[in-house]
């Protein structure tokens, strides 16, 4: 995710007694080139957000 990945802003948390301890929070996520970028990159720039949410902050995406 590195080279364009320029920005994750938290803009949402929501906590409820019927999560449990969990938390609902949403995040923007901001990418940047100095080309147009494509479908493939901007896909895989995502999954490799998202895996290392689930894999290193036990993340759950919903």
């Amino acid at each position: 995710a590195g080279r364009l990945l320029k920005d994750i802003n938290v803009f949402d948390v929501f906590t409820s007694k019927d999560l449990d301890n969990k938390k609902s929070i949403a995040i923007e996520v901001v990418l940047g080139a100095d080309h147009t970028l494509s479908e493939e990159e901007i896909q895989n720039t995502m999954n490799k957000i998202t895996n290392n949410l689930e894999t290193n902050l036990n993340v759950t995406i919903r």
